[in-house]
């Protein structure tokens, strides 16, 4: 739990006559009342244990006069004239300290709308549900959001049309597929509130949106470049070029194992896209396997020694 500060407060007259020593038992308490979210109040029993006097290194000097002369209650007491705490019977009061601070309910209620979010973000069904209600559009603009990005305008979210914090729930009527954009503009505001829009869904009651088709995010061309280069399968522009036939031979292939294992590279879909296929080839060669016919009979499948290769290398002029 984090708590607020004022960047301004060694400035505070009162933090300035309370001196060091009262300014850091202010602090404490600030930080022990956020923590166990009291809403600002300290019981009398856990001032002596905010600021441990005896343990503090002073000159020798003055040594004396702060560990016997002052005590956690004395600096409390100082507080208290400041007007930096207020005297409340058992326990003190820190002064605006809910002025800075969310109280114990606003976190309490923003805890259960995260778990409430993180609960409905692990509901696949549900998910789907709205996908197949909204499509690929966001229900507020129409632009056709995009659900791999994660952190530009156009990355798809989702969004409660009654927020949350209003009253709103986890249920389909209140959910529509939103960009990020339009989600960060509404945020905890009802459409109304917010001055915008919500559309028709693209199969609610059957109809589609009224305002025209999905407006189209623009791709910048070189990210279209990057993507014409890279595929999880062997385009067809790929051929089995000399390089590539020299690479199995190198290996010990023949011809009709060579033919076969690019036709199954061309039918294989890889995990991630690739744009190096010379290389994705030189990988497929490590993995090649004698026939199961030829292991059946104890062929024993053994690829050209490292002389033998370099001499091949050598009369190829490479």
């Amino acid at each position: 739990m984090w708590v607020r500060l004022d960047d301004a407060m060694l400035d505070n007259p009162k933090i300035i006559a309370a001196g060091p020593l009262g300014f850091a038992l202010h602090v404490a308490a600030i930080l022990w009342c956020g923590r166990n979210l009291t809403d600002g109040h300290i019981p009398k029993r856990k001032v002596g244990s905010l600021l441990d006097l005896p343990s503090l290194q002073v000159s020798e000097t003055t040594k004396v006069r702060v560990l016997h002369a002052l005590t956690a209650d004395d600096l409390a007491a100082d507080l208290v004239r400041l007007n930096l705490w207020h005297d409340r019977g058992d326990t003190y009061e820190l002064h605006d300290f809910l002025a800075y601070n969310p109280s114990k309910a606003e976190i309490l209620a923003d805890r259960e709308i995260s778990r409430r979010r993180a609960a409905m973000n692990a509901d696949p069904a549900l998910r789907r549900a709205l996908q197949e209600r909204d499509g690929h559009e966001c229900r507020y603009c129409g632009v056709a959001v995009q659900w791999r990005d994660r952190k530009s305008p156009a990355g798809g979210t989702y969004d409660h049309v009654i927020p949350l914090s209003a009253g709103g729930d986890e249920s389909l009527a209140n959910l529509v597929v939103c960009c990020r954009r339009c989600n960060v503009k509404k945020g905890a505001r009802t459409p109304e509130q917010a001055g915008m829009t919500l559309r028709s869904g693209r199969n609610l009651d059957g109809i589609k949106p009224d305002s025209g088709p999905p407006v189209p995010v623009p791709v910048p061309e070189k990210k279209i470049q990057r993507r014409a280069l890279r595929s999880r399968r062997l385009p067809e522009s790929e051929t089995l070029t000399r390089e590539r036939w020299d690479l199995a031979i190198a290996k010990g292939y023949d011809e009709a194992t060579i033919r076969r294992e690019w036709e199954k590279l061309a039918l294989t879909e890889f995990g991630s896209p690739k744009s190096d296929w010379t290389a994705v080839w030189r990988k497929w060669l490590l993995n090649v396997r004698p026939r199961g016919d030829l292991q059946a009979d104890g062929f024993q499948f053994r690829g050209p020694s490292v002389s033998s290769t370099r001499e091949m290398l050598r009369a190829k002029g490479l």
